[in-house]
């Protein structure tokens, strides 16, 4: 199976797969950020400058019987307009944590109908971790908050790292400094259908928009339309 079938099986749209292992336990999936820039969370300007690279290791749901490990590259970035280091922010995962949003989500719905020991031993995941997960989500469930969308986004375009100028149009969440949705098609067509698609809950609660002046003048003829 090629690198590419492997992203399209993530289905995360930001992601890069660069090799894949297999061993008999588990799947190995190496991978980065397609994009070459970033989004400054202190002045939301694109950067390009790494200061450093690190490397996340990160539980995905399992395939066939195997747990996957994505080895995600993790960069930091500096800002050259406001002198500040971050890093590097993914839409699938929680700054600092060692699973995916949705293995988090499946582990949660499993912990609804069977014990702890139960999910522990059947997952292969720590009792503290279940713990800690369980108390989040309910939490989160209970203020039927598990829907979340974006009140600040960006519209802009992001260069790929092939090196070949090419471009993808990029919906980024401003809050949280991470991708938000990748565009192939950067027509309004294109824009106007991905709003539409996403619903009123979702449009009535961006309560603010960031565009490049590329998008200024499409998304100001979406509204009126």
């Amino acid at each position: 199976m090629d690198n590419k079938t492997i992203e399209i099986l993530l289905g995360f749209s930001e992601l890069s797969v660069t090799s894949v292992k297999m061993t008999k336990g588990c799947i190995e999936i190496d991978c980065r950020s397609k994009f070459e820039e970033s989004i400054c969370p202190s002045c939301l300007k694109k950067c390009k400058k790494v200061s450093s690279v690190t490397t996340r290791r990160v539980r995905d749901m399992s395939i066939l019987g195997k747990e996957v490990y994505l080895n995600l590259e993790s960069r930091q970035f500096h800002c050259r307009d406001c002198s500040r280091y971050f890093q590097e922010q993914f839409s699938f995962v929680k700054p600092s944590k060692t699973n995916t949003i949705r293995l988090e989500e499946y582990l949660y719905a499993c912990l609804k109908t069977s014990s702890f020991k139960q999910v522990s031993v059947r997952e292969n995941i720590l009792w503290d971790v279940l713990q800690d997960l369980f108390e989040h989500y309910s939490q989160q469930e209970i203020q039927s908050n598990l829907a979340y969308f974006p009140k600040r986004i960006g519209i802009d375009e992001f260069a790929y790292r092939k090196g070949k100028k090419e471009y993808a149009v990029v919906i980024v969440d401003l809050d949280k400094g991470c991708v938000w949705e990748v565009l192939e098609d950067r027509s309004k067509e294109s824009l106007k259908a991905y709003f539409l698609a996403k619903g009123e809950a979702f449009c009535a609660g961006v309560e603010a928009v960031m565009l490049s002046s590329f998008f200024e003048t499409y998304f100001l003829k979406i509204r009126r339309e």
